[in-house]
């Protein structure tokens, strides 16, 4: 956004730009220290505060981030301090403010709307997507914010379909792996997106379970999506952990320690497996090294997501159909 790229730009330009590089990088690292002590003043006494905090900082996404020097750290902190913000009850003006900081870092949160309305956190929504437009239309109308709305509107309405082993996503994998089409492809994120906005609709689903769902399909169906992407997982599950009981069961756990290690492509590295040197770009897998680093990428998520999501189906309500059927 606009504002963001004037916040960190003037901030970071004062410095000689080889060095600009690695101050970005201990900013990251102190404000991160940071946000690990906030959580634990905040969830003293919950259980699961320790197993919490190690998620967070075992993420190993977040350090690839941080090493390639991103902007998604910012929307992965703002996320993390909104998700604390909707669980502990915080103020809703509050609560506006860190919901417009996550749109203005990564418009990924465009995805909430519809739900915080849903769930009626109603001052939260119009606050933080008023303020939103507002800015943007600010930026438009002066004629220096147009490629942010452009680029917006094109990846909505006319994704990308790289063909590149840098892209992480499900839909990537699909279309390489089992040359699945495009319309099917755009078929099922219309299901999926959809299918979750029903499940919002169910009064007993946490907000927190719906905005878990609308990140994976992010990364699920995201067209550009990258390996350190997936460091949105860190302060998510670290979130759900410490308030979701879906997320503290023996399997879910094990789900989430898998998610925060590394991607199996350091073991092709080391045995020289589907691995190439590249003379251009480094260290690269083959196409098939590719394929199954995705795999191994995606199968925690999507298992975590499958589980999950069914045990949020509202059962009882499909019982009452099957017998009003029969």
């Amino acid at each position: 956004h606009p504002i963001t790229a004037l916040i960190i730009g003037s901030l970071i330009i004062v410095f000689n730009y080889q060095n600009a590089f690695y101050y970005w990088m201990t900013a990251k690292i102190l404000i991160t220290i940071f946000v690990v002590y906030y959580i634990y003043k905040n969830f003293t006494n919950n259980k699961f505060l320790n197993l919490s905090i190690f998620v967070f900082l075992t993420n190993f996404a977040q350090y690839s981030e941080i090493r390639i020097s991103q902007y998604q750290f910012l929307f992965n902190i703002f996320l993390l301090l909104f998700l604390m913000s909707l669980v502990k009850k915080k103020d809703e003006l509050e609560r506006g403010i860190l919901f417009f900081l996550t749109l203005i870092a990564k418009p990924i949160s465009l995805l909430f709307l519809p739900v915080l309305f849903i769930k009626k956190y109603y001052k939260p929504a119009l606050i933080g997507g008023s303020i939103f437009i507002a800015s943007t239309l600010t930026f438009n109308i002066l004629g220096i914010g147009n490629y942010f709305t452009d680029n917006l509107i094109y990846h909505l309405l006319n994704p990308k379909e790289g063909k590149s082993i840098d892209y992480m996503s499900l839909e990537a994998f699909l279309r390489y792996t089992f040359n699945l089409s495009p319309e099917l492809i755009k078929y099922l994120k219309y299901l999926m997106l959809v299918s979750i906005y029903l499940i919002a609709l169910n009064k007993k689903t946490h907000i927190l379970t719906i905005i878990f769902f609308l990140i994976s399909y992010f990364l699920f169906f995201y067209d550009h999506l990258f390996q350190y992407h997936f460091s949105i997982l860190g302060p998510l599950l670290a979130i759900c952990l410490l308030t979701l009981p879906d997320f503290q069961t023996k399997f879910a756990k094990l789900l989430i320690f898998v998610i925060c290690l590394p991607t199996v492509f350091f073991i092709l590295r080391v045995f020289n497996f589907e691995f190439i040197m590249d003379p251009v770009y480094g260290p690269n897998p083959t196409m098939r090294g590719w394929q199954i680093t995705s795999f191994f990428q995606l199968l925690p998520l999507t298992l975590l997501f499958v589980i999950i999501f069914i045990k949020e189906i509202p059962t009882k309500k499909f019982e009452k159909l099957k017998f009003i059927k029969r």
